[in-house]
């Protein structure tokens, strides 16, 4: 087979060669940043066949045959055999292959069982007794290297011999010299590796433990320079790599290395680095299988999914007596839905007879107008009244606050399993909009509070557990402070001015590190960056209502020091004054004595708000806590369709939580996660499908594998499977689509079994769409939050977007986070940069349409520390590979093509035009750039050739990428931009681990096709990381409830209150056995409801701040407790039932004990006896309600108090 010259990759002639540059006069800057005037250069691309392939080529020799060297060698005697120098060689393979014909590739491909050849051919220069021999297309087999286990030879380069078939029959061999021109980019590439498996191989037969992939980490670097250290060989080898972890150059190479280990020393496949790191022979986690084709789930989730076209496919095991009674009194005790209720009915409303009186928290029914616009077809309008008001012409109004059903809320028109469920919301009529009581149809009974829905549907009540913020569209727990709108408080509020100084005196102190706008003044006046900028809080001017900031410079931005890294800041003297309103968030400021010691989180470029800068000054006493090092005890995780991992890792990265268990059923995924985790031995891998999983936690089956056990797990994180919703699905109606589909009803009844403290969901967007052709019902959105929603849980839902944590791929992705009752849930993390680069428009996508008509879970794009990284900025440090075509990096063994293109593909991309940026193969096709017999080979249907087609385009080098997916498809009308913006290949896999946020130091094993894929597949790991750092917040923020109502620590006791004469439409409190109610919530004014008072403490006799007595059930005495301080994490969002303690004293009036209950709104504290305390609660419109309770005992233990009291409502059956 022949080529002609025009068709090679290579633009020039026969008489360029690789090494050969031109140039030409012009003035170009590698980076913006960089003013001084260059002269560019051009380089001319590598031949990718060797010259023989070119039809009318003639070598500079006559060719010779294998046959005419016999003549010339001289006489053998037995045994004997002669070693011939060959040079000016080029390597390629044989003519006659199916796959890349006639291509040049380097000596490690021969002989691997993965993307290698079992034969080569070569041409070259033979040298014999003087005379030379032109070689060509000669097929050879065997490689045979010099220098193993040789410690006195440190490189194996001069000692590289192949055999031919003749050859072995004649003995002799071909020693290999100096390679052609054209093909030394393969060979020195091969040298470098074969020198790797030199000393991979000694360094195991060194070894007297097995070895593993984790040695290479950085033990290898030690043994390798304690053993070569001394011989610039060596030294010139290592320097050519980056870093000191092997474990990518080893993964990349580990077919060549063991193929070399087999013909070496067969024991050394004893070691364990083989089956941790060999595509071929991965088993360093054992496999299970699972042969039913149905999905796995429990009732409860197959009740929620009832309906839709994938029900057939579920299937609930009968779960075990042992495990109902876990999963019992883990719901018990996180107060979420009992295990019994999986649906309930709709109460019957009686409306014959209109209601005529009316009190605060009464409950009532508003027929809607017919220009409500609720698409909703509800008769009835549900609302709370929260004021009754008297006008001055005498007439009533009714301030009310509405209550939702499912249906208008983000739930939508999917079947909500509990009917009887209604959801109060911040939506309010009041003031001038307020209700007359003649549109009032009638009241309602409703149990605020209530978890057991069952019990009330019985009783013909709704229940009320759970609010439903309209503007954010999500779902928190009752609280206090939701029983009264904020209208009245933006009626009376002060100056935006001086509010926002008393806003910044309550979130900030002297000392803190900030966030905040900077304004300059321009010819058109103020004018505000679209940056934000760090500084500390030096003092606060209480005559200006203004804040003096320390100002931080960034080092590379302010100072020119343009090689630091972007968050790096510089501690300086100047102050200046801002508005308080200027001030946004607080950042991470961390000082550290060099460059060596930055931890790996500070290195990525401020994602997280992370600033640094450096003082040699600064000790290890002085220093601050590291972002990963929280105060609290971390939370025990398991991840879902963990992949290779980043989604844990990222997570695990925000400080909050430790991952042990990991299932996914991609077995090199599964080991990839293990080759990066810092103690794989501590962790629980499952590789095999999560049905399986799922079905023996169930049954408890007893299993070889370590499963978690219910109560054991605190956080889920599941990057469940996109490829049913992904917009890149060719048919999301077929049986494998319905099966990925299904999965998600797997992934939520491991929610529902092992009921963790958090639950976070990542999928792509068009996982909020309809089906086609199906009804809004089959929405799978919907579907989730529904589930979640009735088993309990608080849900919130974002769209986040890769570029605004720091990625230079536009990539889009829901976020679904649910949280255990009573705790402060995580907040949608903010974006440390800004979403597109400056002229770019950012587009607005939202998850779907509420029964109103407005849109819900709309992405957002907001001011930032940073702006925007581009291809550019995120690549420019890697090195410049041409056209990929040796698909080897020596510095960065990961820097190689994703995908082995063909000639013709090859060629095509060459065509593509560099500018204008981000050129497609359409565009040049209509510019006349592309030869016609191109576009008849790829034009072949209307999607590749329409003029907005993707297929064979450029990447933006200013710009952001496209989405990575699992696989780079040039020809892909949608998603075919894979092209690099100034060099003719494909994106390689380093490009594409930077764009996914992946750590340069970690490794992703496989092949080329399955490192794509687990990168296509991760969650971006700066997103992970932003939400981890979300996740320690709240984490901290609700430590305290945890305490009280999970047990995490033993100091947390809970005091019941029960109630007298609350009204029984109202709901009742405590056990009808009048144990203590294991459900405990927010306090909720004005219901009068149960309190229980919860006060974290620690086990103590005496101590400086208090001491409470307790005998037979009543507490005694309060002593000492004057003035006691709120401790840090305590949640104090904006609740009024968490306030600080204080005016707490105690009266001795001869037997009788008396002690005062603070009022949570700041009113003067009134006197009952010990046994009848009052818990008075004032709302916003200066009204109280006084509520008579009795306090019981729950333990004998006797507690120091050392926070504040937090109020809390429950309820019984």
């Amino acid at each position: 087979m022949r080529h002609s010259k025009h068709h090679d990759a290579c633009p020039g002639t026969q008489s360029v060669t690789p090494e050969r540059t031109t140039t030409r006069k012009a003035c170009e800057t590698e980076d913006p940043g960089d003013r001084s005037r260059k002269l560019a250069r051009i380089h001319a691309t590598g031949f990718t066949f060797p010259r023989s392939a070119f039809s009318g080529w003639e070598p500079l020799l006559p060719t010779s045959t294998e046959t005419t060297l016999l003549y010339h060698l001289p006489d053998a005697r037995p045994g004997d055999h002669f070693m011939l120098d060959l040079v000016d060689f080029s390597i390629y393979r044989p003519p006659h292959m199916t796959l890349r014909p006639h291509e040049l590739t380097p000596l490690h491909d021969l002989n691997v069982n993965i993307g290698g050849s079992e034969e080569l051919c070569f041409d070259g220069t033979v040298l014999l007794n003087g005379k030379k021999f032109y070689l060509q297309q000669v097929p050879f087999r065997i490689l045979a290297v010099e220098g193993y286990t040789d410690l006195d030879v440190p490189s194996v380069t001069h000692g590289v011999s192949i055999q031919s078939k003749l050859g072995n029959r004649s003995n002799f061999w071909y020693k290999l010299g100096r390679p052609s021109g054209d093909y030394r980019r393969y060979h020195d590439t091969f040298l470098w590796t074969a020198d790797l498996a030199k000393y991979v191989l000694e360094y195991l037969l060194a070894a007297i433990e097995k070895i593993g992939l984790a040695h290479f980490r950085a033990d290898f670097v030690v043994w390798l320079r304690r053993t070569y250290g001394t011989f610039p060989k060596a030294q010139h080898w290592l320097a050519q790599f980056v870093g000191t972890d092997f474990r990518s150059a080893v993964s990349v190479n580990i077919q060549y290395i063991w193929k070399e280990a087999w013909d070496i020393d067969r024991t050394l496949a004893d070691h364990p680095l083989w089956a941790e790191t060999n595509p071929d022979q991965m088993s360093a986690v054992p496999s299970y299988c699972w042969l039913p084709g149905y999905t796995t789930v429990t009732p409860f989730v197959k009740q929620a999914f009832g309906g839709m076209s994938l029900d057939a496919l579920l299937r609930c095991p009968t779960r075990s007596a042992e495990q109902n009674r876990l999963v019992s009194q883990r719901r018990r005790s996180l107060r979420l839905t009992p295990r019994e209720t999986i649906t309930t009915k709709q109460p019957v409303l009686d409306l014959r007879r209109p209601a005529k009186a009316f009190a605060v928290g009464d409950v009532v029914c508003v027929r809607p107008g017919a220009d409500a616009g609720w698409k909703s077809e509800d008769k009835i309008w549900f609302a709370y009244v929260q004021s009754v008001r008297m006008t001055r012409s005498g007439r009533t109004r009714l301030d009310l606050i509405w209550l939702y059903r499912a249906a208008d809320t983000s739930i939508g028109c999917c079947d909500y399993s509990i009917q009887n469920e209604l959801f109060m919301s911040d939506n309010c009529v009041c003031g001038s909009d307020a209700i007359d009581p003649d549109q009032i149809a009638g009241k309602i009974a409703v149990d605020f509070q209530s978890l057991d829905a069952a019990h009330s549907a019985k009783c013909n009540k709704f229940i009320v557990r759970q609010t439903y913020m309209t503007h954010s569209h999500e779902f928190v727990t009752l609280d206090q402070s939701h029983f009264f709108c904020a209208c009245r408080d933006r009626r009376l509020s002060k100056t935006d001015m001086v509010e926002a100084y008393e806003e910044a005196l309550v979130e900030y102190r002297e000392g803190d590190f900030v966030l905040y706008r900077n304004t300059h003044l321009t010819m058109e006046g103020l004018k505000e960056s679209n940056v934000l900028e760090p500084a500390q809080i030096f003092a606060f001017d209480p005559i200006s209502k203004s804040v003096q900031l320390r100002r931080l410079p960034r080092s590379a931005r302010d100072l020119g020091h343009l090689d630091a890294l972007p968050n790096q800041v510089h501690w300086s003297s100047e102050i200046l004054d801002t508005p308080a309103h200027n001030l946004v968030r607080r950042c991470t400021v961390q000082a550290f004595r060099t460059l060596r010691e930055l931890t790996e989180l500070f290195r990525r470029k401020g994602v997280g708000d992370l600033f640094f800068y450096l003082s040699a000054s600064i000790t290890s006493k002085d220093s601050p806590p590291s972002i990963n090092s929280p105060a609290r005890s971390k939370l025990r995780g398991m991840g879902i369709c963990c992949g290779g991992g980043s989604f844990d890792r990222g997570l695990e990265d925000g400080g909050a939580v430790t991952f042990e268990h990991a299932i996914d059923y991609d077995t090199t995924a599964v080991h990839t996660y293990r080759a990066n985790a810092d103690h794989p031995d501590r962790m629980n891998l499952f590789l095999g499908p999560m049905e399986r999983y799922l079905h023996d936690s169930l049954v408890n089956q007893s299993t070889k594998y370590g499963k978690a056990a219910v109560g054991s797990v605190d956080v889920i994180a599941a990057g469940s499977p996109c490829q049913s919703f992904s917009s890149l699905q060719a048919d999301s109606s077929s049986a494998r689509s319905f099966k990925h589909a299904s999965l998600i009803a797997c992934v939520l009844s491991y929610v529902e079994h092992f009921m963790p403290l958090y639950f976070l969901l990542e999928n792509v967007v068009a996982i909020s769409h309809i089906p086609q052709g199906g009804s809004a019902d089959q929405n799978m959105l919907s579907r989730i939050i529904s589930t979640l929603v009735a088993l309990g849980y608080q849900v919130q839902q974002h769209i986040l977007d890769a570029p605004a944590f720091g990625s230079f791929q536009s990539r889009q992705r829901v976020i679904l986070t649910a949280t255990a009752p009573g705790l402060d849930p995580p907040r949608r993390p903010p974006q440390s940069h800004l979403s597109r680069p400056e002229g770019q428009p950012f587009r607005l996508t939202t998850l779907g349409v509420l029964a109103n008509g407005q849109r819900f879970g709309s992405s957002y794009d907001e001011l930032a520390p940073f702006p925007t990284v581009t291809f550019h900025q995120g690549t420019k440090d890697l090195p410049q590979i041409g056209d990929g075509h040796v698909y080897a990096c020596i510095p960065y063994p990961d820097h190689r093509q994703g995908v082995r293109l063909n000639y013709m593909q090859r060629r095509t991309m060459a065509l593509i035009p560099k500018y204008p940026p981000g050129q497609t193969m359409a565009q040049a096709a209509l510019s006349g750039k592309i030869p016609q017999p191109q576009l008849d080979r790829w034009f072949k249907n209307k999607s590749r050739s329409a003029p907005h087609s993707k297929m064979f385009s450029r990447h933006k080098r200013d710009g952001l990428i496209g989405t990575v997916t699992t696989v780079q498809a040039t020809m892909c009308a949608y998603n075919g931009a894979c092209i690099h913006p100034e060099q003719n290949r494909l994106m390689t896999v380093m490009e594409a681990r930077r764009a996914q946020g992946f750590p340069d130091h970690e490794v992703i094993l496989g092949t080329l096709q399955q490192q794509w894929r687990i990168i296509g597949n991760s969650v971006h790991r700066n997103v992970a990381f932003a939400l981890g750092v979300s996740l320690r917040e709240s984490w901290e923020r609700s430590w305290s409830v945890a305490e009280g109502i999970v047990g995490v620590d033993g100091g947390a006791v809970a005091v019941a209150v029960s109630a007298e004469g609350a009204p029984e439409e109202r709901g009742h409190g405590g056990d009808d056995d009048g144990d203590v109610p294991e459900q405990v919530l927010c306090a909720t004014k004005p219901v009068r409801e149960p309190v229980v008072v919860v006060v974290r403490a620690q086990v103590s006799s005496k101590s400086s701040t208090g001491v409470v007595d307790v005998d037979n059930g009543v507490i005694k005495a309060v002593e000492n407790t004057h003035d006691l301080e709120p401790t840090p994490g305590l949640d104090m969002r904006a609740s009024s039932c968490e306030k600080r303690l204080r005016n707490t004293d105690t009266k001795n009036e001869g037997q009788d004990t008396r002690m005062t209950i603070p009022d949570v709104a700041g009113n003067s504290p009134q006197w009952r006896p010990a046994n009848e305390a009052s818990v008075v609660m004032g709302d916003d419109y200066g009204e109280e309600d006084t509520s008579r309770v009795t306090i019981k005992q729950t333990t004998t233990t006797v507690i120091t108090t050392t926070t504040t009291v937090r109020t809390i409502v429950t309820t019984s059956h």
